[in-house]
């Protein structure tokens, strides 16, 4: 997923030469506080691995410092996420039939697309 994510800003960038590719360093850029929630939320349970109802943990919930936030509505997000992450894939390798799969060994996260 980082991949693809690095590949958009990099192609946003090249279509906009006087803009910064990244839009987290762009000065005058204002994210929300929820965005920021959601966000943080989302790769604690992406990057490490976790189940989505960690959101709900009170234990977890005492030691990270986001808003809480529903299991339900945390879902709905990582949905959203995953299915911008499916055009931005369709987008880039075209139409046809499309297999993808992800595993993790020794620490290590892989992503592999078969088209």
């Amino acid at each position: 997923m980082q991949n693809a994510w690095w590949a958009y800003w990099e192609a946003r960038a090249l279509q906009e030469p006087g803009q910064n590719g990244i839009c987290r360093f762009i000065p005058s850029l204002q994210v929300s506080n929820w965005a920021k929630t959601i966000h943080g939320w989302i790769e604690l349970v992406v990057k490490c691995n976790n189940a989505i109802s960690i959101c709900e943990n009170p234990v977890y919930r005492r030691h990270v410092r986001l808003d809480p936030i529903n299991r339900k509505t945390l879902r709905r997000y990582i949905i959203k996420l995953a299915d911008i992450v499916g055009l931005l894939i369709k987008e880039t390798i075209g139409p046809g039939n499309c297999i993808a799969d992800a595993w993790s060994c020794a620490g290590v996260h892989y992503f592999a697309i078969k088209h």
